[in-house]
């Protein structure tokens, strides 16, 4: 007997019902299965088509209310429910090892091969996941990542080991992984992991031409992929094949859909051509991006604020008033409204006393041009090439005063491009023959149209930055993990923030002070997780001392910000309004604590 483990909810009823009735039939004559279904917040007729797709088999259905992982967000496709993984040991406590299965595969073979691997005191037997080794930039560092749709869990050992436990403190510490479940497993089970034919795990992807050579990179031998060509499991990551009716392979999910007990359910294709009229007919990001740029950027209350080509203007939507140019003299009433809105407290002007309550001050009414001068990502290149030396600075490839302007024939197949007026107006290119110019076009010329002083806040230093785009040097995510943030006060490093790359799946930051002994407040905690080991002191700490006195003189406050690039300091940015002077303090009482440290005229 081989019991199968699904997890379900009532959105996965459907494929899991498809995926059993494909195992019934592939099977060895001799194989048996028993089916336990972890159902979370399942419904009785949900409960009813399970029963009647196992056909005779065994089958148990253990049921769920998710509370125990509500705590979580779901970043893709992938809910909470799969976290119900790491129970799996401690729930089936009759059970040695089982074998547990996605719903979104397609079982070709009998398992029973896959079942009987030894795995004497190893967590887990998987597959290794070319997608995330060889094409996604931000993977977790590890050699052998596997793929969590298919394992074959030895539960003795997790229980043994308390596996339940440190997986969920694992989650809880790192909650903002991309991978609802994925990356946590590989975390805690890396070193113990026996590795199983691709075969098993086949990614319906697989099958594009361009995975052959990551496969046999992986595999190390070319009959990885001659042997997988007819899979015992094809795994449809991504796009599904009971939503999109062109998905790669699917055709073979709907040879089994149709032999199942849902085979006179009418799906709803999203790729059908009702699903294309209404794709047509609807918003894209692009569209939204381009439309923010000439419209709404700002709601208060029954005021809107409107952007037209970069000036301002406002009116009264409850009083139909029309639209009045925003002046200077209007912004702190402006700004005051903004803060409010965006935090919930009130701002006034001339009794700040936080440090967000300062940085709104500083907004409006330090906004020098010097300032201006440093938060333009083009001309700050000559001001850290005199300060500090060219060897700081990521060589750049070009500046153009226009999207059309840009010799994309004579660029490297890697490379960035940036507009020099703003933050967050980067398009990352790691494959030029990948590129979609045209979407590019699009979204910068939307940046370009924009004026970036108005966009957060009044963040006045950016009014008159001349608007150009660079292209800098690619450099690989792999080599540049690392981003050092140095906060400087009245000319004096105060403390530094380690965090690894905001692009990284799983985002963690630390606070330091200037010796390297460890903050007791976090910056935006919501946006990063905690460290499972706090990084040690670098050996590059003395350079930074050195390269921020020379660069944070004659500020009220500036934050420098440096990226690690295999251990070599390269400049990234200069920020004077740091989060837009919004960002979350904890604990609370530092709010004030940081505002002390910064003295106003």
């Amino acid at each position: 007997m081989i019991p199968v483990v699904f997890i379900a909810d009532s959105n996965y009823v459907l494929p899991t019902t498809v995926v059993m009735a494909s195992m019934l039939l592939n099977k060895n004559q001799k194989t048996e299965y028993e089916f336990i279904i972890f159902g979370v917040n399942l419904k009785e007729k949900d409960k009813l088509l399970l029963n009647k797709a196992a056909k005779g088999a065994k089958i148990s259905i253990l049921e769920f209310d998710n509370k125990k992982y509500s705590s979580f967000v779901a970043k893709t496709h992938v809910s909470v429910a799969a976290l119900y993984k790491f129970d799996i040991a401690n729930i089936l406590q009759n059970y040695d090892k089982v074998l547990y299965l996605d719903g979104d595969i397609i079982v070709q073979d009998d398992l029973s091969e896959f079942f009987n691997m030894d795995l004497s005191k190893n967590y887990v037997a998987a597959v290794k996941d070319a997608y995330v080794l060889c094409e996604k930039k931000d993977a977790l560092e590890i050699d052998g990542y596997f793929n969590s749709g298919v394992m074959l869990l030895n539960c003795e050992q997790m229980r043994k080991d308390n596996m339940a436990e440190k997986l969920l403190e694992i989650k809880t510490k790192t909650p903002n992984m991309l991978f609802m479940d994925q990356d946590v497993l590989n975390i805690a089970f890396k070193d113990r992991v026996v590795y199983a034919d691709f075969r098993y795990n086949f990614a319906a992807s697989y099958f594009r031409p361009q995975y052959r050579k990551h496969l046999m990179k992986i595999s190390g031998k070319d009959m990885a992929y001659v042997k997988a060509i007819r899979p015992a499991i094809i795994h449809y990551t991504g796009k599904n094949p009971w939503q999109y009716y062109h998905r790669i392979k699917a055709n073979i999910w709907r040879k089994y859909f149709k032999k199942s007990v849902v085979a006179d359910v009418k799906l709803d294709y999203k790729d059908s051509w009702k699903g294309k009229i209404k794709k047509l007919f609807s918003f894209s990001f692009i569209i939204k991006k381009s439309l923010k740029s000439l419209f709404f950027v700002q709601k208060i209350g029954n005021k809107r604020i409107v952007s037209i080509l970069g000036v301002n203007f406002s009116y009264d939507k409850k009083k139909n008033s029309k639209l009045e140019k925003i002046l200077p003299k209007d912004y702190p009433l402006y700004l005051c409204k903004w803060y409010k809105k965006n935090t919930g407290h009130k701002l006034d002007l001339k009794r700040t006393k936080t440090f967000n309550e300062k940085m709104q001050w500083l907004k409006l009414y330090d906004a020098t041009d010097l300032k201006t001068r440093l938060a333009d990502k083009y001309l700050v290149r000559d001001w850290i090439k005199e300060k500090i030396g060219n060897k700081y600075l990521i060589p750049l490839l070009g500046v153009y005063d226009t999207f059309d302007d840009i010799d994309f024939e004579a660029l490297p197949n890697q490379f960035v491009l940036k507009c020099t007026h703003g933050s967050g107006y980067n398009i990352i290119v790691d494959d030029k023959s990948q590129f979609d110019v045209e979407n590019a076009k699009i979204r910068i010329n939307a940046w370009m149209s924009e004026n970036y002083a108005f966009k957060s806040g009044f963040e006045m230093h950016y009014l008159p930055i001349p608007k150009k785009i660079i292209v800098e040097e690619y450099i690989n995510p792999k080599l540049s993990n690392v981003e050092i943030q140095l906060w400087c006060f009245h000319n004096e490093l105060k403390f530094i923030s380690y965090e690894t790359c905001k692009s990284s799946r799983t985002p963690c930051r630390a606070i330091f002070t200037p010796e390297w002994e460890e903050e007791k407040f976090m910056i935006s905690p919501q946006k990063y997780s905690k460290f499972l080991t706090l990084p040690s002191k670098p050996p590059y700490l003395d350079e930074l001392k050195n390269l921020v006195s020379k660069l944070c003189r004659g500020f009220i406050h500036v934050r420098v910000d440096f990226i690690v690039v295999n251990n070599e300091l390269k400049f990234r940015e200069m920020t004077f309004t740091s989060g837009s002077g919004i960002s979350r303090i904890e604990p609370e009482n530092y709010a004030l604590v940081l505002g002390e440290m910064i003295k106003l005229p």
